[in-house]
């Protein structure tokens, strides 16, 4: 990164290209729309910020705080995060391409259709999140390694069925589908009877889900 911030600067500009932002502070502001571009975000506070249509565009941070911000129709782009809060983040719609995550906290974020390509995560946390209407194309089943997430593949017409940790129940995210393990037995249990395989196997992944979930001691009703 080329030059740093100041906190003037921060007040007077939307588009921030080559900086190191380490540290920089923008609780609370609107920053509806601003891009950022090759920003070194390490330690930057975005808690409860406006980033709605905002752009992050090869970024790297360590311990950027993201909490309770908005999100909602951003683009991420070739960004690497460690460390990094999105509690409560909303992420409503936006696209994340080429994101990679170790040791995030995604707790209670809300992911809610929004469209994932290259998602490599490690170890991050993402107890409570919302995935309904999530889009998993191109998903790398060996992005997830994840106590708070079970993937149980993709089924034979590609769609994932992967398992959220909740504080009641796992929480199936598989195509266009959000339901707790209860609903989505009830659901799957009377679909594709024309086809046997198919119904078996939608059926064996909710086994391998709920299997998984009481090895790792999650609540299950």
């Amino acid at each position: 990164m080329s030059s740093s911030w100041t906190s003037t600067n921060i007040l007077a500009q939307s588009n921030f290209i080559d900086l190191n932002l380490s540290n920089a502070d923008f609780t609370d502001r609107n920053c509806r729309g601003y891009k950022f571009h090759k920003c070194d975000l390490t330690y930057a506070n975005f808690t409860g910020v406006n980033l709605i249509d905002a752009q992050f565009i090869d970024c790297t941070g360590v311990c950027t705080n993201f909490t309770n911000v908005n999100l909602t129709h951003s683009f991420i782009k070739h960004c690497t995060f460690e460390h990094a809060n999105f509690t409560n983040a909303q992420l409503a719609a936006a696209k994340l391409r080429t994101l990679y995550c170790y040791l995030c906290n995604f707790t209670a974020a809300n992911f809610d259709g929004a469209i994932i390509i290259n998602f490599k995560n490690r170890l991050s946390c993402f107890n409570n999140a919302i995935c309904s209407t999530m889009d998993f194309k191109n998903f790398d089943p060996a992005s997830v390694y994840d106590s708070s997430i079970i993937n149980a593949g993709p089924d034979t017409r590609g769609f994932y069925f992967i398992a959220i940790r909740h504080d009641t129940t796992p929480m199936i995210a598989a195509g266009c589908h959000w339901f707790t393990l209860a609903e989505a037995y009830a659901h799957w249990s009377n679909r594709h009877f024309s086809k046997p395989a198919l119904h078996a196997e939608c059926l064996a992944r909710l086994d391998l889900i709920s299997t998984v979930a009481k090895a790792r001691n999650w609540s299950i009703t």
